[in-house]
Formats: C-alpha cells, structure tokens, sequence
C-alpha cells in the first residue's frame, strides 16, 4: 500500500469525547439492569470500570477519577490499602472525594495504624465525604497515630460531608464539640448515628453544660440515636440550617428556627421556641 493510501487510513483509537461519554454510561448505569443482581455484593460497575481502565492509556485516564473517587479503609487493610495512596501511587489521592473508615466493633481492639497515618491523610486536600464508622472507645484510647489523623481529615479544607456511626467517645464529653469545629466553616451535612458517650446523667446539667458550635455551612442534620449531654442542643448557632431529622428519646432538643424540613421520631424534649420579632 502506497504512503498516500496508508494517510487516508481513519485513526484506531475513539475521540476521547466518545470514550467519556462510554464511561459516563457505565457510571451512570440503569437501576433497571441491576434487579437481577439484588442480594449479590458484587458491584459490576467497579469490574466493569477497572476492565476499561487496561484498554490503554487514554482511557485509564478518563476512568481513573472514577475508580478512586471513593475509597475505604478497614482495619484489616489500613496499612496496605493506605500505604498505595501514600507511597506507590500518591498522584491517585487527589481523585479520592468520599473516605470511609471501618474499624472492627470492639472497644478492646488490637489495631495498630502506622506512625505515618497523618502524614498520610494530610495528602486528602480534595476529600468532600468522611465516614467513620465503629470507630470505638474513648478518644484518649485511640493510637495517636489515627487520632491525629482523623483530626487531619476533619479539617480538610473542602470538607462538606461527614458521618459518624457507632461511636462511643467513653467519658470524653469535649471531644465531639472539638471535632466538629475543625470542619464548622465547610461542614454542610452531618449525620450522627448511635453516638454514645459514658456520662453520669445525674451530674450531666451540671458538669456539661452545653455550648453551641457555630457551623455556618452546615444545611442538613440527622441526629440517630444519639445519646450525647452535649449534641442534642449544640446546634443553635447555624444560621443556613434547613433540614433536620432528630431519632432520641427524652433527650432535650433545639431547633433552630431557621429549619424548613423537619422531621422527628420518638420523643425528644423540645423546649419552647423563642419569638421572631420583625
């Protein structure tokens, strides 16, 4: 074949327009397509998305915010999954938006995290999403190395979602408040589910009075079966508060009057509301 043949030949690789909007497709996916597959764990999407990541270079590069846009950590794997993003491949940290971390449900756990962990969170500048669940004990029982971590996550700067279940902070009443202030300027969303804290409930009025933490940012609160003397009224100063859900019991609770969706089960105590005065 002649070079002025071979010039007029179309190009094998797709336009990278197609090859996003492909992986769009993938992304986006049809709930349709997935009732076959209720009650399975396999997530398909992932294969699906990992397999289009080996076809060539350009199209690893369209899918890979995809890929690491979520990533969890147990603590069975903290170190070896932590360790990827930290030392073999930190360019991918960047992508990560939604972090998860799962400990393992016992107060007593043996569960070491490497001495680098905050150097390692310190690389999540772009985190919008932070799970922590069962994540037990006291705050002071925690290794100091995810301690300072978590505290390193907390105040990234573009934080907006957070979510803690099953957490019990033991007699530590000031560390919730501490927590939530290192992301009270960008926190948005904040879901708190079966928090605990071991308090003397005689004493609690007395020895705990509550402060309110100013979050300016935060719009939408759900408050599951929380069993906190400091939470249930701490959130008086957020003046862009639209949406609250609040699961307690004979738990005194405030609600701010800039609140348009409200929702409660159970039977909290809500003391009476103040007068807006034009």
């Amino acid at each position: 074949m002649s070079d002025e043949g071979a010039s007029l030949n179309p190009p094998t690789g797709l336009p990278t327009e197609l090859i996003y909007h492909i992986i769009a497709a993938v992304v986006d996916g049809n709930d349709d397509d997935d009732s076959e597959y209720e009650g399975c764990s396999i997530d398909y999407r992932a294969f699906t998305l990992a397999a289009c990541s080996l076809v060539c270079k350009a199209w690893s590069n369209v899918v890979r915010p995809h890929i690491f846009s979520s990533f969890t950590i147990d603590y069975t794997n903290f170190e070896s999954r932590l360790s990827f993003l930290h030392f073999t491949a930190p360019h991918l940290v960047g992508y990560v938006l939604e972090l998860t971390i799962r400990g393992d449900n016992n107060r007593n756990t043996n569960f070491t995290p490497p001495q680098w962990t905050p150097e390692a969170f310190c690389r999540f500048n772009n985190l919008r999403s932070l799970s922590l669940l069962h994540v037990t004990g006291e705050w002071s029982s925690l290794p100091t190395p995810l301690a300072l971590g978590i505290s390193t996550l907390l105040a990234a700067p573009r934080l907006q979602k957070i979510c803690l279940r099953w957490w019990n902070f033991g007699t530590d009443v000031e560390r919730i408040q501490n927590m939530l202030s290192l992301c009270s300027t960008s926190l948005e969303d904040l879901t708190l589910v079966y928090v605990d804290c071991d308090y003397d409930h005689a004493s609690a009025t007395q020895t705990h009075v509550s402060s309110p933490i100013n979050m300016v940012a935060l719009s939408k609160l759900q408050l599951i079966c929380v069993n906190h003397p400091r939470l249930p009224g701490a959130f008086t100063e957020c003046p862009n508060l639209r949406s609250m859900t609040a699961e307690i019991d004979d738990v005194q609770l405030f609600i701010p009057l800039t609140v348009e969706d409200l929702r409660l089960v159970g039977t909290p105590l809500i003391p009476a509301l103040p007068l807006q005065i034009d």
